[in-house]
């Protein structure tokens, strides 16, 4: 009989900050978060995003969304705020004004 090793299953899209454990946004309210790098959403910091980081308009658009932070470029589970991965946000203006018009 072969010795099987046995692997440990990661979530799909965990990010892990360099400690190597997860990161999460600070959520006191629905529309209250602080994302790991500083800023809030009353600076309207946070825009809905697919699991890439590309933005979206959810109004036009009824797929499940992540959100993105538009500083860092972090994209959390929209439920949980756990950081699944990160994106360049050299251009997200630019790609936020095509979106939303």
């Amino acid at each position: 009989m072969k010795n099987k090793k046995s692997k440990q299953k990661q979530p799909k899209y965990l990010y892990r900050d360099a400690e190597g454990n997860p990161e999460f946004a600070k959520i006191q309210f629905e529309d209250d978060w602080e994302c790991p790098c500083g800023p809030d959403a009353m600076r309207d910091s946070f825009w809905p995003c697919d699991n890439f980081g590309n933005l979206f308009d959810p109004s036009v658009d009824s797929r499940k969304y992540k959100i993105l932070c538009k500083y860092c470029g972090r994209i959390f589970h929209p439920s949980t705020g756990q950081v699944l991965g990160r994106r360049n946000v050299d251009y997200v203006d630019k790609e936020h004004i095509r979106v939303y018009g």
